[in-house]
């Protein structure tokens, strides 16, 4: 398969041995071939789109590529980034990290690690960023990091034809391993869930959810431009990314997007987009509709998950949130796992 190796080589003595491939548009299939190798498939982080925007403060970053393992590697105020390191014990990660840190005078920021099952996430030299501190740049409030990862099973969230009791035991004899705390959450959730859909249904002649394609760009632009104002410069340039991309690439890489529309002016209300990771999974980067009366957000949302249904997805990584309304928002759709990547810094002094 070819690939662009057009790079700078980092001086890491412990990559010497890695294939290196810029984290550009040419390398994307064979970034997903290596991802899907190496990768578990309903990881947030297993995706093209993910690790672009993740490393966005590098021009280029890289990935790496070794047998079974992998990892993307950037840049964070002036620091080194990790991002997806998988198959690393803690200790090829310290020895990796203890490198690009320049033997020790600079901290190394690690995203998205999940350390060997009989390993902890932090030990000698790593520390976890706390909720309080994870204010990941000057653009943004915090890291997505802050609240776990919440995966959903498509046909259980979008079933809203039983009552909250009889679903938690459809969920609870599908998923016999589920958590208690989650399936307490849902019991809680599920029912406000119920009632803003059927708010949403009182206006459903009025709104559909329809494939995104390129000509919609400029009123889907104006839409973001409005939603997220001017305090969030990081979020125009992330959604223009999103939005940029041609029909034909976004097809080819896996790529989904979506519109809401409202009214008779079929004015844009919403967006949706995120990316395939193996055949029946995907993960969701965007999921933004104006609230302009209640029940929108959630009636929109359940057209959406809907769509994707139909493309044969059945379950959902909805990633995790900056902040705790955010969290609450997703956790309505019956999450049936959950998972906390807690962002890590090595410091080669601790």
């Amino acid at each position: 398969m070819s690939r662009d190796l057009s790079s700078q080589r980092t001086s890491a003595p412990f990559l010497r041995d890695w294939e290196q491939v810029p984290l550009i548009d040419e390398n994307v299939q064979y970034i997903k071939s290596a991802l899907e190798r190496c990768g578990g498939p309903k990881d947030y982080a297993n995706g093209f789109c993910y690790l672009r925007q993740a490393t966005r403060g590098s021009a280029p970053a890289n990935v790496y590529v070794k047998d079974r393992s992998f990892l993307a590697l950037g840049s964070h105020q002036n620091c080194p980034l990790v991002v997806y390191p998988r198959n690393l014990s803690q200790e090829e990660l310290r020895e990796l990290c203890f490198e690009l840190s320049s033997s020790g005078k600079r901290q190394v920021y690690i995203k998205k690690y999940s350390p060997p099952a009989d390993e902890r996430a932090t030990g000698s030299h790593f520390s976890s960023l706390g909720e309080s501190t994870q204010h990941w740049d000057n653009d943004s409030i915090a890291d997505d990091d802050t609240f776990p990862e919440l995966i959903v099973d498509l046909g259980l969230s979008c079933d809203t034809s039983l009552a909250p009791v009889q679903w938690i035991d459809r969920v609870r004899s599908a998923y016999p391993s589920c958590s208690g705390d989650l399936l307490a959450v849902m019991k809680r959730k599920r029912k406000n869930l119920l009632r803003l859909i059927r708010r949403g249904d009182e206006y459903a002649p009025r709104v559909s959810c329809e494939r995104y394609i390129g000509s919609d760009y400029s009123s889907t632009m104006t839409f973001l431009s409005s939603y997220f104002g001017s305090e969030r410069p990081e979020a125009h340039r992330a959604y223009d990314e999103m939005l940029s991309l041609s029909d034909e690439r976004a097809a080819a890489i896996g790529v989904f997007r979506s519109i809401v529309r409202e009214g008779d002016s079929r004015e844009i209300v919403g967006f949706f987009c995120g990316e395939l990771s193996g055949s029946a999974h995907a993960n969701l980067y965007s999921n933004v509709t104006a609230r302009i009366y209640p029940g929108l957000p959630e009636y929109s949302m359940l057209a959406f998950l809907r769509l994707l249904m139909r493309t044969g997805v059945r379950s959902l990584n909805l990633g995790g949130s900056e902040h705790e309304s955010l969290q609450r928002y997703k956790s309505r759709w019956g999450p049936i796992q959950e998972r906390q990547f807690p962002i890590l810094l090595f410091s080669a002094r601790s």
